[in-house]
């Protein structure tokens, strides 16, 4: 892109030659050791063009097309398409495109069309009439970065062309009432996402502490077997969720974390659930009183030994753990490892002054299939 853009500017060739051998250097540095899956098919585009064609529009109009149908999705993708085809042929008309302003806007509008292609070239599905493929959460910082662009061409065609019925400030009032109207509908869409951030956080958690169980493991991988041979690799080398490696925390008495407070905080365990080699378990904790709380909970047994940790998941509380008992704004989740819990433990917030007893304990379910 930048080398296309230095040539349109007719930018000199040395200048041109050095910036085509970092780009070289840089990228070819990324590709070392990368392996092709061969998903991708430039045939399959041409096969298909006008699916091709709403898959751009689905994968443009993100998040704003989830507002509605999938329909209004690819019509509201779609159009913002193509009135930044006409802004081209405007501001090239204007001699507005070479500019500096010109060229990093409709720059990384090409871009993100580039990056369309691509992915629909690598995931695209003729057979899924909702173009699932195309709205995938992990994809929606280019869309959210193009409507930023999309609203700044806007604003900055209309200063600069003295446009008489779309004046700028007119431009960014109806914006704003747009925003105001639309992002509220998006609240049941942002909180799937966030329960599916939440179960793969949990999943983290549980592969942290070394619980192998298979049905935790599916929100973040379809195979749990080869979650079991990669995570070893991972931990000894301190990658990934093993950075910090909590799991070492396991085994060790309380009294290694800390003084041990004799105020008991508001709060309790609400929820426990066998699971492979362990027991899922949910509660809540008032951590209001706390000058330096880290977030994370202690599960000790009877014999005063860490069996286990929790934590409040930066997403959101896991929706399948919630219960009457339970305010999800307080909730906090985690694992105890059966290797160190005998019949019962006991919850402890965890503050960088010492540890915090919650109120209550549990015992451990009864096991069985």
């Amino acid at each position: 892109m930048l080398i296309a853009a230095a040539l349109f500017l007719s930018i000199g060739r040395r200048h041109v030659l050095v910036l085509a051998i970092s780009a070289l250097v840089s990228i070819g540095l990324y590709f070392i050791g990368y392996h092709f899956t061969g998903a991708v098919s430039i045939g399959k585009l041409l096969s298909h063009p006008w699916y091709l064609l709403e898959f751009a529009g689905a994968y443009v109009s993100m998040p704003f097309g989830a507002i509605k149908s999938t329909e209004f999705g690819v019509r509201l993708g779609l159009i913002s398409v193509a009135m930044v085809a006409i802004f081209a042929v405007v501001a090239y008309k204007k001699r507005l495109l070479a500019s500096h302003t010109g060229i990093v806007l409709f720059g990384w509008y090409l871009f993100l069309v580039l990056t369309v292609l691509l992915t629909a070239a690598g995931r695209m599905d003729p057979t899924d009439p909702t173009f699932t493929a195309a709205k995938a959460a992990r994809y929606l910082t280019g869309p959210l970065v193009t409507w930023g662009v999309f609203i700044l061409l806007c604003l900055w065609l209309s200063a600069r062309l003295q446009w008489r019925y779309a004046r700028p400030f007119g431009i960014a009032f109806v914006v704003a009432v747009l925003l105001l109207l639309g992002l509220p509908k998006l609240r049941w869409w942002l909180a799937g996402a966030d329960q599916a951030r939440a179960r793969a956080q949990l999943a983290a958690l549980a592969i942290e502490l070394g619980i192998q169980d298979g049905n935790v493991a599916l929100s973040v991988f379809l195979d749990p077997q080869a979650i079991a041979v990669w995570s070893t690799g991972l931990s000894e080398n301190h990658f990934s969720v093993f950075y910090q490696d909590h799991g070492k925390w396991l085994g060790r008495p309380e009294s290694a974390f800390g003084r041990l407070s004799k105020s008991v905080i508001p709060g309790e365990i609400t929820y426990t659930f066998p699971v492979r080699e362990g027991v899922e378990v949910a509660g809540w904790v008032d951590e209001s009183r706390l000058r330096r709380a880290t977030g994370w909970i202690l599960l000790v047994n009877e014999n005063g030994q860490v069996a286990g940790m929790g934590r409040r998941l930066p997403a959101a509380f896991p929706g399948y753990l919630e219960n009457p008992r339970t305010p999800p704004a307080l909730g906090w989740v985690g694992f105890v490892k059966l290797e160190y819990a005998t019949k019962s433990f006991s919850a402890y917030a965890v503050d960088k002054g010492g540890l915090f007893p919650i109120q209550g304990s549990a015992g451990i379910p009864e096991i069985r299939v």
